[in-house]
C-alpha cells in the first residue's frame, strides 16, 4: 500500500476476482509473494464476510455484483435448501446461514426478466454464537427509497446502500431491512390465514409484560447512546403485532406480508394502514429469541438493526410479539415511525411504572423557535409558562394509579400540546392496617362472646405522616371506643354493646374516615369493616380462632 502503482491495482473497482501466491525458500529474497487481479465476461460474483474462509457466528455480511442496473431482482439460499422470494437487488445485506457447525455455501440467483444468472460462495462456520439456535433475523441494514414512486404507489424495486437510511423525496420511507427471506410454508406448517388482505386489524398483546419490556430496554439502549427516548405508539403496536400474528399464522418471515405463500402488500402499504405520516418509518423482525433481552441484543449485535434502534429521526416506537406452536415459534417486531407536527413527551424513558412521584421527562420540540413550555398534572392546574426545557424534572401527583402528565409548547400564538402516562404504584396517603371483615359468635349456652373484641389500629401504609381519623358504628349494638385518634398511635377496640335476644346472623358496618386535610385526597378513606355476630343456642367444639378478613 505504500507504493502507488501497487495500490492502484489493489483497489482498482474493475477487478472482481483475486488469487494469491506464496512461497518461500534459501535462495535469494526468501519470501515471494504474488497477487493476481481478474475480472471475468459474464461471471459477477457472490462474497462472503470479505471472503474469510471462517466465521463463529452464522449472521454474515454478503456482497453481490451485478452486471448492471438492468438486473433488478435476486433470491438466495442456503446450503441445498429453498429458495428465498424473488426481491429487490441489493449489492449488501445482512444474512443468517444454517446454524450447524461445518462448510456453508450461500447461493444467489440475479435476474432481469427471463435471463437468470447464478453465483455462490462459501464459508466455514466454526460455532454457532451464543444465541438460541432457532433464532434468526430479518437480512439488515437496508433501506427503502420510494422517491421515484408516484403519489399512492411506492415503488418496491429501489434499495439503497446498507447503514445508509434515507427519506425520500415524497416524504415517505421505510428503514431497516426489507429484504426477505422465504415467504414459503415453514416445515410442518399448514397454512390457514388469519387475516386476509392487507387491511388494518387491531390484535390485542399476547404478552403486554414482553411488549413492554422491549420499550424499555430500547430506549436504554438509546440512552447509552446519547439519544432521546421513544414514545409508545398504539398504532404501531397494533401494526406490529399484527405482523408477529400474520407471520406466525400464514408460515412466512418477511418484512412484506403474504396469505400464505401469496404476496398481498409490502412494507410501506401495511404501516399506512396503522401509522399514516409524512415522516420516517421503520421496522424490525426477528423469530426464535424466547426473551425480550435475548432479540434485543440479536438485534443491537445487527448493524442494521441497531441503527434502527438508534435514529435519531424516530420519535415513536410500537412493539408487537406473538408465540405459538409453528415455524419459528416465537416472533417480534419493532416499527418505529415520526409523525410531522407531533413531538411527544416521554415521562421515565416510557417505563410502565415508578413507585416515586419524582420523574424525568423528555419534550420534543420541532426547532429553537418553539421558546416557552408549561406542564401540568392529570387535569389539575396548569403551571406557569417558563423557558423550554427537553429535560425537567417533575413531580406527580402522588396518588396510585394512573398518571398523566401534559405539556404545552408555544411559539408567538400557536401552541402545541403533547401528554405521556406511568402507573404510580403507591400514594403519599394511605388508610390501611384494617380488615375487610370480623366475626363474632355468641354462645347461648354458655353465656360466652367469642372473640370478646377486636382491637385495630389505623395506619399511614404510604408513609411516616401522621393522619387524624374517626371510627363509627352503622348499629346501636355494636360498640367502637374511642371514635377518634391519630396514626400510627392510636387504636380502636370494636365489641357488641349488646347481644340480640334470638339466634341469628346479625350485619353492620364501622367506618373508618381519615379528617386530617391533605393534598391529594388519602386512598381507601373511609374504609368500611363488615361486621357480622353470629349467636347460637350452643356450642359444638370449645376450640375457637378468632376471624379476621383483611
Amino acid at each position: 500500500m505504500g507504493s502507488s502503482g501497487h495500490r492502484a491495482n489493489i483497489l482498482n473497482p474493475a477487478f472482481r476476482e483475486i488469487g494469491i501466491g506464496f512461497f518461500t525458500g534459501p535462495n535469494a529474497h526468501h519470501s515471494y509473494w504474488v497477487q493476481d487481479f481478474g475480472t471475468r465476461g459474464g461471471v459477477y460474483p457472490l462474497v462472503i464476510n470479505g471472503d474469510t474462509p471462517s466465521t463463529a457466528s452464522p449472521q454474515v455480511n454478503l456482497y453481490l455484483y451485478r452486471e448492471n442496473e438492468s438486473w433488478d431482482e435476486m433470491r438466495l439460499r442456503n446450503d441445498d435448501d429453498p429458495w428465498s422470494a424473488w426481491v429487490p437487488f441489493t449489492p449488501t445485506l445482512s444474512w443468517v446461514l444454517n446454524s450447524q457447525p461445518g462448510e456453508h455455501r450461500v447461493t444467489a440467483e440475479v435476474r432481469r426478466g427471463r435471463s437468470v444468472r447464478q453465483v455462490s460462495d462459501t464459508i466455514h462456520l466454526i460455532a454457532p454464537e451464543s444465541l438460541p439456535a432457532s433464532g434468526e433475523i430479518q437480512p439488515a441494514g437496508m433501506s427503502l427509497d420510494y422517491s421515484t414512486a408516484s403519489p399512492g404507489e411506492p415503488a418496491r424495486g429501489v434499495v439503497a446502500s446498507a447503514g445508509s437510511p434515507q427519506k425520500a423525496e415524497d416524504g415517505e420511507s421505510i428503514l431497516g431491512d426489507p429484504t426477505s427471506t422465504p415467504p414459503s410454508t415453514l416445515s410442518g406448517k399448514d397454512t390457514f390465514p388469519l387475516f386476509t388482505g392487507c387491511t388494518r386489524v387491531n390484535v390485542t398483546a399476547q404478552n403486554a409484560a414482553y411488549e413492554q419490556q422491549v420499550v424499555e430496554l430500547v430506549n436504554q439502549e438509546r440512552a447509552k447512546a446519547g439519544l432521546p427516548p421513544l414514545r409508545r405508539n398504539p398504532d404501531l403496536d397494533y401494526a406490529a403485532r399484527y405482523h408477529a400474528r400474520d407471520m406466525h399464522d400464514d408460515g412466512y418471515f418477511s418484512h412484506d406480508t403474504y396469505d400464505g405463500s401469496v404476496f398481498v402488500c409490502d412494507t410501506w402499504q401495511r404501516l399506512s394502514n396503522y401509522y399514516p405520516t409524512t415522516g420516517w418509518r421503520g421496522e424490525n423482525i426477528a423469530a426464535g429469541y424466547t426473551t425480550p433481552g435475548e432479540v434485543m441484543t440479536g438485534w443491537m449485535n445487527s448493524s442494521g438493526h441497531k441503527a434502527n434502534i438508534l435514529n435519531s429521526n424516530y420519535r415513536e416506537i410500537g412493539v408487537g410479539y406473538y408465540s405459538g406452536s409453528s415455524g419459528y415459534r416465537h416472533y417480534w417486531v419493532q416499527d418505529f415511525g415520526s409523525r410531522s407536527g407531533f413531538y411527544p413527551l416521554v415521562i421515565n424513558r416510557e417505563a410502565a411504572t415508578t413507585d416515586t412521584p419524582q420523574v424525568s421527562l423528555y419534550i420534543y420540540r420541532e426547532d429553537s423557535t418553539w421558546t416557552e413550555m408549561r406542564l401540568r398534572n392529570d387535569d389539575l392546574t396548569w403551571g406557569p409558562w417558563q423557558p423550554f426545557s427537553n429535560t425537567p424534572n417533575w413531580t406527580l401527583q402522588w396518588l396510585k394509579g394512573t398518571r398523566t402528565v401534559s405539556v404545552e409548547v408555544r411559539k408567538g400564538t400557536t401552541v402545541r400540546s403533547a401528554s405521556d402516562t406511568i402507573e404510580l404504584t403507591t400514594s403519599q396517603y394511605t388508610l390501611g392496617n384494617l380488615p375487610d371483615s370480623l366475626l363474632f359468635i355468641y354462645d347461648q349456652a354458655a353465656g360466652r362472646l367469642i372473640p370478646p373484641s377486636y382491637t385495630l389500629q389505623p395506619l399511614n401504609t404510604s408513609n411516616s405522616v401522621s393522619l387524624s381519623w374517626t371510627a363509627s358504628a352503622a348499629d346501636s349494638w355494636l360498640s367502637v371506643s374511642p371514635s377518634d385518634g391519630i396514626t400510627p398511635s392510636s387504636t380502636f377496640v370494636i365489641t357488641p354493646a349488646s347481644i340480640p335476644s334470638g339466634p341469628g346472623v346479625y350485619s353492620t358496618t364501622v367506618t373508618v374516615t381519615v379528617t386530617s386535610l391533605v393534598d391529594p385526597p388519602v386512598v381507601s378513606s373511609p374504609a368500611q369493616i363488615r361486621v357480622q355476630l353470629s349467636v347460637v343456642n350452643a356450642l359444638d367444639h370449645v376450640l375457637y380462632l378468632s376471624f379476621i378478613q383483611r
